[in-house]
């Protein structure tokens, strides 16, 4: 999920409860320099594009659900007040027909979930030639972000290579590594992406802040960060991406989710948001993607170490991201299998919080169902 074990000489060892945090983006934009490495380099040939096959068609269930698919839903109310499970197998790679869906149907918190749609720009950037898996992205004092990860360990001027800090972003879900690429890409580059992959609410992901501003603007103290929480709310995109600026400006500290008076938890309506739908679109598009010349590296990239479950025996090739903060639990699984590809995406949010392993447990049991 997000939180990773802490590296003893980081820097950010005393941020405390920050090791559980999510990840964003943010508005400046910096080009890759070229790099003679043999790592991949993307297609110069037109290759389809993630859409090519049509967009991505939703069947809900029909028929009663089965008794099986009923302890899941009754389960799910147990784990968080709010808990949306989605399940389902993908007909060809252009229809996905559900097994199961129950729980709230309106876009949901994501925490680090989100990073599915940096790694969606990231893909598309490196297909058009605007950036290379090999190129070198020089990092930036403002890109420190706390929680999980250890590129925060790295000084300024540092540089890592756009499928390392990709690699980092999706495998330790590292919070500096994914600042890093979205302010590369910048906000436009971002919304296309969402766009792409057929996301119904693409405004709750703009601006798609990062994890630093976030943070900043969720649990800091700085009477800056107070006022943008109250104007938040009724905000544009335009006046969001003002209110963010203290966040980053030059010389501003690392924010820390400890302090004072301050409680690390998700904020109601502050955050990244989508439904489960949204997630399995995300996941669809980058499996597309990986079939696409010059972007196998996403093969690999998806494939995260500690997914929170024990994959049922039918899966194979399995990307996971997930995300956590205190009032917050998310993961979402793409699995190729005999049956065809499938999608299980799992949210929960809480006015308290949600334990993780009554959390990982309904999703094993949904893993299983779906696999069966």
């Amino acid at each position: 999920m997000t939180g990773a074990p802490h590296d003893p000489t980081r820097r950010t060892a005393t941020l405390g409860a920050a090791a559980l945090l999510l990840a964003g983006c943010s508005s400046s934009r910096m080009t890759a320099a070229p790099s003679t490495s043999d790592a991949p380099k993307p297609s110069r040939s037109p290759s389809p594009t993630p859409s090519a096959a049509g967009p991505v068609q939703i069947v809900p269930p029909t028929g009663a659900p089965s008794a099986a698919w009923r302890r899941v839903a009754d389960r799910a109310p147990t784990v968080a007040p709010q808990v949306s499970v989605l399940a389902g197998t993908l007909s060809g790679d252009s229809t996905l027909r559900l097994a199961h869906r129950s729980g709230p149907a309106n876009p949901q918190p994501l925490a680090s979930m989100v990073k599915l749609f940096v790694l969606v720009a990231v893909a598309e950037a490196v297909r058009s030639g605007t950036l290379r898996w090999s190129g070198q992205l020089t990092l930036q004092a403002t890109d420190a972000a706390a929680g999980s990860g250890s590129l925060i360990a790295r000084p300024a001027g540092s540089r890592v290579t756009v499928q390392e800090a990709a690699r980092l972003m999706m495998q330790v879900s590292d919070n500096t590594a994914t600042d890093l690429l979205i302010r590369t890409l910048g906000q436009d580059a971002l919304a296309k992406a969402v766009a792409s992959t057929g996301n119904a609410h693409p405004d709750r992901l703009k601006p798609l802040i990062t994890i630093r501003e976030d943070m900043w603007l969720e649990w800091s103290s700085d009477p800056a960060a107070v006022a943008a929480r109250r104007s938040w709310p009724g905000a544009s995109t335009a006046r969001r991406t003002e209110l963010l600026k203290p966040a980053t400006a030059p010389g501003s500290p690392v924010p820390a989710a400890t302090g004072p008076g301050v409680v690390p938890r998700w904020q109601s309506g502050l955050g990244y948001f989508a439904t489960p739908e949204d997630i399995a679109r995300a996941h669809i598009t980058l499996h597309r993607l990986a079939q696409v010349r010059g972007l196998e590296p996403l093969h690999t990239i998806r494939q995260v170490p500690d997914t929170g479950i024990r994959f049922p025996a039918p899966w194979r090739n399995t990307a996971f991201k997930g995300g956590t903060v205190v009032g917050v639990q998310t993961g979402s699984w793409y699995a190729e299998s005999p049956a065809g590809d499938q999608v299980l995406v799992v949210m929960a949010a809480s006015s308290g919080s949600v334990v993780p392993s009554a959390f990982n447990a309904l999703a094993q049991s949904a893993a299983d169902k779906l696999a069966r």
